[in-house]
């Protein structure tokens, strides 16, 4: 799977996951920059993941991270929501 800039994702890595966002993507998608809030395995804010072997993996010491697209709420079913509660 590749990605674009702007892309919601959901970041796993040494078995900790956090939501974040593509901030850069080359034009194959091979290479990311990724961007959270949060701590992840060494990282602040910032990782950068390269395409090897089927698998993305960090640029520091090459161990895989996981990728998957960010489910969002559409804005209409989460006003249901609020309105419910």
């Amino acid at each position: 799977m590749t990605f674009q800039t702007g892309e919601l994702v959901r970041i796993t890595y040494n078995g900790q996951s956090v939501d974040g966002e593509v901030v850069m993507a080359s034009a194959s998608g091979l290479s990311l920059t990724l961007t959270f809030d949060e701590y992840l395995g060494g990282y602040m804010r910032l990782m950068p993941v390269l395409w090897v072997n089927d698998q993305y993996v960090d640029l520091l010491l090459a161990e895989p991270v996981q990728i998957r697209p960010r489910l969002t709420t559409l804005p209409w079913l989460q006003r249901m929501s609020e309105l419910a509660n």
